[in-house]
């Protein structure tokens, strides 16, 4: 007999850990699994789900309401298996397993980021609330998966969950078909940045170190800055391009359906975040050749950046030694299709949905 599974979160937009959530609904297998995805919020960007997902939106806002849909759609669907991503629904997966009288029913958790990290970025008795919500109930949950070992170690650490409920799984990538022979050699330095325009992605430290870069050492360079954010990050994001002298060094681009192959010419790929979860991003552009440029912060980085191998990893804080590989990135020492066959093997989406797949299997 096959197992339900039902895969929960707001939406299937473009955010990493919605991405992977839209990648395991149309790679499990149906020959395994029925197969239930169940949003808060409507789809987004139109994303089309294959027709033996059984597909059900609550369309609602506010915490209370979410919960309530989301054990309406547990009692009458009754899934063997529920997994979510993503506040506020780990909060609802933790309160429903907290009162769920079917013991039978296993909940998952997939964490996206170091939680003590976050807490430490974020202020407000909100988030502090939160916190000691999950110290306390973190872990009644039947498994954790950690994309990377600093968020297992931080659940042990911190949030004493017990190992054996804790497994790692990394964020999977869509091998891409790349004709490398024909890429020529850029007359322009182009450096890229991926990422919600957020204060934990680091772009006021890498805004200052390109500042440095341009008037200190005289370097020409084009910034391409891909992603999103609300009016106050975006407009904090200009008074810094302004501040520094780089308006015209600087390009928003907003949201990119596809950047990866919309911005594969780019030299090097910069990543200035303060902590990270497994950036989705910096896995991404590395499969299309480019090196990344990154600080070894809390996260999945250095699981995926391997120093002089597919970029450069700068101990956090360490921006002289930043900037040094950023004026003198040794381009060539890099065989692009190396570093994108490599990193497309490692992190291959078949590998990842068998460790889903398995793991649900064995629960």
């Amino acid at each position: 007999m096959k197992k339900k599974i039902l895969l929960t979160t707001s939406q299937l937009g473009t955010g990493g850990a919605e991405r992977v959530f839209f990648l395991l609904l149309e790679n499990l297998s149906v020959q395994k699994f029925d197969i239930i995805c169940a949003l808060k919020d409507s789809l987004k960007f139109q994303v089309e789900l294959r027709k033996d997902v059984k597909l059900i939106e609550f369309k609602t806002k506010g915490f209370i309401s979410g919960i309530y849909h989301l054990w309406k759609t547990i009692y009458s669907e009754k899934p063997d298996v529920v997994i979510g991503a993503v506040t506020p629904h780990n909060l609802y997966l933790i309160l429903l397993k907290l009162f769920d009288f079917n013991k039978n029913r296993k909940y998952i958790i997939r964490e996206t980021t170091v939680l003590s990290s976050y807490f430490q970025s974020s202020t407000g008795y909100k988030k502090n609330i939160i916190k000691l919500f999950f110290k306390i109930f973190y872990r009644i949950i039947d498994r954790v998966i950690c994309q990377c070992e600093d968020i297992k170690v931080d659940f042990e650490t911190n949030f004493f969950v017990k190992p054996q409920k804790l497994i790692i799984i990394n964020n999977p990538i869509i091998r891409t078909n790349m004709d490398f022979s024909v890429r020529a050699k850029n007359k322009t330095y182009n450096l890229l940045t991926i990422g919600r325009l957020r204060f934990e992605k680091g772009y006021d430290r890498l805004l200052r170190i390109l500042a440095i870069c341009k008037n200190v050492h005289n370097l020409e360079f084009v910034y391409h800055i891909v992603g999103d954010g609300n009016l106050k990050e975006k407009n904090l994001l200009l008074t810094l391009i302004n501040n520094y002298g780089l308006k015209e060094n600087v390009i928003l681009h907003g949201h990119v359906p596809d950047p990866k192959m919309s911005f594969a010419f780019c030299d090097l790929y910069l990543q200035g975040s303060y902590f990270e979860g497994f950036p989705n991003s910096l896995l991404e552009i590395i499969s299309v050749g480019v090196p990344g440029l990154a600080f070894n912060v809390p996260g999945g980085t250095k699981d995926i950046l391997i120093h002089n191998k597919n970029g450069y990893l700068v101990e956090n804080n360490k921006e002289e030694e930043f900037i040094d590989y950023i004026l003198k990135p040794n381009l060539d020492s890099f065989n692009k299709e190396e570093i994108a066959a490599e990193i497309n093997n490692r992190f291959a989406l078949e590998k990842i949905i068998l460790n889903y797949e398995t793991l649900f299997t064995n629960l």
